[in-house]
């Protein structure tokens, strides 16, 4: 994926987990116009078929209208 963003700072507190049916990544993300707080990036995929199964970004007005892009960031 976009590993550019990782690297020139804008994803920050990455945590990952996984059980038998989900994994899950959290991460906060930087916008790169603007100096407010950063976005907190959900997602969950299946283990199974790798489906993205959830995938949110609070407080992106994109997220509400499906057009985040904020979870490209996850390398």
């Amino acid at each position: 994926m976009e590993k550019k963003y990782v690297y020139s700072g804008f994803v920050h507190d990455m945590m990952d987990t996984v059980n038998s049916d989900h994994y899950l990544m959290r991460a906060h993300v930087w916008q790169s116009m603007t100096a407010e707080l950063p976005h907190d990036v959900v997602v969950v995929l299946s283990v199974n078929s790798g489906a993205v199964l959830h995938a949110s970004c609070d407080p992106c007005r994109a997220s509400s209208l499906g057009r985040c892009s904020c979870f490209i960031s996850y390398p």
